[in-house]
């Protein structure tokens, strides 16, 4: 099964090359660790509405687990991150290799894949990026705006100031070597309390699940074969979720390193896991959602039903547990019912976030 999922990726050969950087990733995951499990769901904030936010691709954006700031990459692979209540640009960074994915490692400390070319194949590259420790502090008055064109203009004019700062800011973790070109990073979960880290890299045929933990062993996980599509981290339960797709079918399966997985709900997708407990949607024959679940401890309870069925990526669940759907134009609360027009706004899906991005740069938040 190994060698047909390194076929199916077009792999010529996956080897996982450990950097000698893994004191520093302890250093992150630890520190992280010492937040308190009464923390464990992001804080209620109010997020400012965002100006000129151009992003890169979907994916290269992130709202940190306590929502108080917002990192993106913009078209031209400058590293942002603002503060949102404040609505002020605190950081950039001018990237040195292509990016693919961001995620949030705590308020000061990011997780990057990247790529770079090897042949006909590809490196990908995972990396933290502190925000203490290179780069730009943006100490601009207004919007991230101002702060973004500066990023952008100070590293075309000084190549070599950037090339330092992303050296003292970037430290890469593993290069995962051999992958053809359209394998990447999916998903990276990450509990601060457990210090798990599972990576998903996909293609569009086959996934391999890797586990990464403080003593800076990379693990492949044995999921049986299954083509994974997500994954999802508990805070402090030790346990990941998972989503696969058999036969054109998607299922939510549970995995732990004691008990190894078990399934949870077939014909299901992956909604969100907030806390420890997991949110997934039971789908149709065409695989859109049709109600809401919340699953505590093997138990699960109705959440929400759809009026409508709605495709995977059109439903969310807020911080405070309610099923939020967009369609039409338009953003609903199912829980409340209340209906907001998007104004045309494009609908960015994250993890634990919507973010609704403007024509114009505008951007709004639901957490």
């Amino acid at each position: 099964m190994k060698r047909l999922t390194r076929n199916l990726i077009y792999l010529g050969l996956i080897t996982a090359i450990e950097v000698g950087v893994f004191q520093h990733y302890d250093h992150l995951l630890v520190d992280a660790s010492k937040t308190t499990a009464s923390t464990a769901l992001n804080a209620t904030v109010q997020p400012t509405v965002l100006r000129n936010i151009q992003l890169l691709q979907n994916n290269l954006a992130a709202v940190s687990d306590t929502g108080q700031s917002f990192a993106y990459v913009d078209p031209h692979e400058v590293l942002h991150v603002v503060d949102l209540q404040t609505g002020q640009e605190i950081y950039h960074l001018q990237l040195l290799y292509q990016p693919v994915y961001l995620s949030w490692i705590r308020d000061d400390s990011l997780f990057i894949g990247t790529t770079a070319p090897d042949g006909q194949l590809q490196d990908l590259r995972l990396s933290t990026i502190s925000l203490i420790g290179g780069g730009s502090s943006a100490n601009t008055t207004g919007n991230g705006s101002s702060a973004q064109t500066a990023g952008s203009t100070g590293a075309t004019a000084n190549a070599n100031s950037a090339t330092s700062a992303a050296d003292n800011a970037v430290r890469l973790l593993h290069v995962f070597t051999g992958y053809g070109t359209n394998a990447t990073f999916k998903q990276i979960a990450f509990s601060p309390y457990t210090n798990d880290v599972y990576i998903l890299i996909a293609s569009s045929s086959a996934s391999l699940v890797y586990h990464y933990g403080t003593n800076g062993n990379l693990e492949n996980i044995d999921l049986g074969g299954r083509y994974v599509t997500d994954v999802g981290m508990t805070r402090t339960a030790g346990v990941m979720y998972f989503q696969d797709l058999s036969s054109g079918t998607p299922n939510v399966w549970l995995f732990s390193r004691i008990n190894g997985s078990s399934l949870v709900q077939r014909n299901a997708v992956i909604v969100r896991v907030l806390g420890n407990d997991l949110y997934y949607g039971s789908v149709d024959s065409s695989g859109n959602v049709t109600a809401v679940y919340k699953d505590v401890n093997g138990k699960s309870s109705l959440v929400s039903s759809l009026t409508t069925p709605m495709p995977q990526q059109d439903v969310f669940v807020n911080d405070e547990g309610q099923v939020m759907t967009v369609s039409n134009g338009q953003e609903t609360n199912v829980t409340t019912g209340q209906t907001n027009s998007l104004n045309g706004a494009q609908v960015v899906h994250r993890e634990d976030a919507l973010i609704f991005l403007s024509p114009n740069g505008t951007a709004k938040f639901v957490l």
